[in-house]
């Protein structure tokens, strides 16, 4: 009777510890860090400062407060997921939008970065969310020019990607189509052609690119288009 039950105190144990291993590898988190520019002065330099910003879980409410105080701020640990986010601060009007994040597109330091751009009170122009039927979504960089801007955003980089011997020996260019959003951030990319050994390496490395909003007749819009990467072994 005793060896019975002492067999089924161990499986409890092994069931119950196995159950919290598994919950800890099915909850992926890491840290959302916010950079705020004024759309009035593009720059990837000049950021805001002094901002307020909520982030509010979509699936459990959960909300999360802090105050943009230097050149960024972080959220640190949330879990991968859709976020709501509304940014405040006196003299620019409210933007709220929703984040996907996914954390298997952070860097080494586990940071996802966003860039938001914020609207001066004095303009006439709505944000994103105002847009409505008259928000233009750019196809490629030839439309852009069309419509009296040049737009290139394709480029090239070079990759040190280690991960396996595969691919430390793997070389060659890799192509991803990206679709970037009002403000500059990569919401979408896929890899198109190129080495198939490096799509992972290329996908995530454009996902944590950045650009400067795209703007048509003093809107911002969404512009997609091809990152090439050349790959070095």
């Amino acid at each position: 009777m005793f060896n019975v039950s002492f067999k089924f105190a161990v499986f409890i144990f092994a069931f119950g510890f196995a159950s919290v291993l598994a919950s800890k590898a099915q909850t992926n988190t890491c840290d959302l860090q916010f950079k705020v520019f004024s759309y009035d002065t593009i720059s990837s330099k000049n950021s805001l400062e002094g901002i307020d910003v909520v982030v509010t879980n979509s699936k459990n409410k959960e909300k999360k407060v802090l105050t943009v105080s230097s050149t960024a701020s972080t959220f640190e640990n949330l879990a991968d997921g859709n976020y709501r986010v509304k940014l405040s601060k006196k003299g620019y009007k409210e933007k709220k939008k929703e984040i996907k994040l996914d954390c298997n597109f952070t860097g080494k330091d586990n940071i996802f970065r966003e860039h938001v751009y914020l609207w001066k009170d004095k303009t006439t122009l709505s944000d994103e969310n105002d847009l409505g039927e008259n928000a233009v979504q750019i196809k490629n960089s030839a439309e852009v020019k069309n419509s009296g801007k040049t737009e290139n955003i394709s480029q090239s980089k070079n990759s040190d990607d280690k991960s396996t011997p595969e691919k430390s020996r793997a070389s060659g260019k890799v192509t991803v189509q990206v679709l970037i959003d009002v403000d500059g951030n990569v919401v979408s990319a896929k890899a198109v052609d190129g080495n198939s050994l490096l799509a992972e390496a290329a996908v995530k490395s454009a996902r944590q690119s950045k650009f400067a909003p795209t703007m048509i007749a003093g809107y911002p819009v969404q512009v997609s288009g091809n990152i090439v990467y050349n790959f070095v072994p």
